[in-house]
């Protein structure tokens, strides 16, 4: 095989893995509400990921993840969901419940 062929090969197999290390789809939400505790940046589609809100024991947590339509509360703060292949933005609410 002729050398540059071979070169512009590598090149290009190095560009391919570098993109499919970093790649996959943004996460986003508002940090500086307070809301969330911890949550990746990044995921790529079809990956199960799990994220961490506030725990309040005076109100209610709402959550919306949105374009995602089902997203599993796991446990007290805890939920999941299966990243779509496309980014998304996480919503959190605090609501006072009055028993406070």
């Amino acid at each position: 095989m002729d050398k540059k062929i071979i070169k512009v090969l590598m090149i290009t197999f190095i560009l391919f893995s570098l993109v499919g290390c970093t790649g996959g789809h943004k996460i986003t939400y508002d940090k500086k509400s307070g809301y969330m505790a911890k949550c990746p940046s990044r995921a790529k589609a079809g990956e199960l990921v799990t994220f961490e809100t506030v725990v309040v024991s005076d109100g209610n947590v709402y959550v919306n993840v949105v374009g995602v339509d089902d997203v599993t509360k796991v446990s007290e703060g805890v939920y999941q969901f299966v990243m779509p292949d496309f980014d998304i933005e996480i919503k959190i609410v605090v609501k006072s419940n009055g028993l406070a």
